[in-house]
């Protein structure tokens, strides 16, 4: 099976494994699509899902972004 990006691997692993402790789900370095948060908000209602941002050049993340299953586009977020 090959998966493209961090968020689709997420979905995999829910969809065949429990993982009733997790709070957070944090993700970085790529354009999060929203079919992707919903389908992942729908295996995990509880779980709360994080866009973050920074720059290319380091892993410094700048801005955040709390996603929901209600937006369309997922925003980078804000400082």
């Amino acid at each position: 099976m090959s998966i493209a990006s961090d968020i689709a691997f997420l979905i995999f692993l829910f969809a065949k494994y429990s993982f009733e402790k997790l709070k957070y789900i944090i993700l970085s370095g790529e354009r999060l699509d929203a079919s992707n948060v919903r389908m992942a908000k729908d295996l995990m209602p509880r779980v709360d899902l994080y866009n973050l941002y920074g720059p290319t050049e380091c892993t410094i993340d700048v801005s955040y972004c709390l996603c929901d299953d209600s937006k369309s586009v997922i925003p980078i977020g804000r400082p």
